[in-house]
């Protein structure tokens, strides 16, 4: 998923979907995000791995 961060901007429940779709599959899910502290990705905070990359 691309754009995590930029996905709860016009879509209600968007992130809360996610989440439960995170929290119910076996398969990894890769969430790409440019600021991963914004308060809307809390719900996804206790269920991701945050990796930081630098240039």
């Amino acid at each position: 998923m691309d754009e995590v961060d930029g996905m709860s901007v016009g879509n209600r429940g968007s992130v809360g979907a996610l989440n439960a779709l995170i929290r119910k599959t076996r398969i990894p899910i890769i969430c790409i995000a440019n600021d991963g502290g914004m308060q809307k990705l809390k719900p996804l905070a206790s269920m991701t791995c945050k990796l930081p990359f630098q240039r």
